[in-house]
């Protein structure tokens, strides 16, 4: 008998995206997230958070930043699983070609403001580089 949690809508999601760094595409980028929040199972109202956590770690991302490695380029990983739902927030390219140390740059308080709107905020190391990992469960509707 299968397992029927691999059959959530959330199971088995993986989708990136590649953006330039421009503050004019994150709330595109935060209104897709949370469509895929809501297509993954979320609430309306988790789902609209957890787009709001992505569209503000892409500008804090870029924010964070030392102003000798300006992020042209930022990726979004999106993953998920039965019960839960991930976006990993990384810089891809700079304009001087040089990375920084993203969990230096992105101080407690940045990482406060987004632990609030989704149930972890983390800066991990993935494929080596750092990334902020948002991950929000997914709790029946």
């Amino acid at each position: 008998m299968a397992d029927e949690r691999s059959n959530a809508p959330g199971a088995g999601l993986t989708l990136s995206v590649r953006l330039s760094a421009r503050p004019a595409l994150f709330g595109a980028v935060a209104a897709l997230a949370s469509g895929i929040g809501g297509q993954a199972g979320c609430a309306a109202a988790d789902a609209a958070r957890f787009g709001e956590a992505v569209g503000l770690a892409l500008a804090l991302v870029v924010d964070a930043a030392p102003p000798d490695a300006t992020p042209v380029e930022l990726d979004v990983a999106f993953e998920g699983g039965p019960r839960w739902l991930r976006a990993d927030v990384s810089c891809a390219a700079t304009e001087q070609g040089r990375t920084f140390p993203l969990d230096q740059a992105l101080s407690a308080d940045r990482l406060e403001a987004l632990r609030s709107r989704v149930d972890r905020a983390d800066i991990v190391q993935d494929r080596g580089r750092a990334c902020c990992r948002l991950t929000r469960q997914i709790r029946p509707r």
